[in-house]
């Protein structure tokens, strides 16, 4: 897989949110927190800025994976939860 962008968030709770080609060249996001680890594919034919620019978003709010989703939800992207 190869890795596209990468963001770590800056209030010290050590979130992760990057975005990955999967082998298949499907786009992912993957969201890191200690325990909880979520992988998000990344539906039809969108700007990576796009995805990019919702990542960085989200990071800066308390709550990353609700504020993801409604990031990408404003930027009409479409993603389907993968793993958990």
């Amino acid at each position: 897989m190869a890795s596209i962008a990468s963001y770590h968030s800056k209030d010290g709770n050590n979130s992760f949110l990057g975005l990955r080609q999967n082998a298949r060249g499907n786009l992912e996001i993957v969201y890191d927190q200690g325990q909880d680890h979520q992988v998000f594919r990344v539906a039809g034919q969108i700007q990576q800025l796009d995805v990019i620019d919702a990542m960085c978003r989200a990071l800066t709010e308390r709550r990353i994976v609700p504020a993801l989703m409604a990031e990408l939800s404003r930027k009409q992207i479409k993603v389907t939860q993968v793993a958990a």
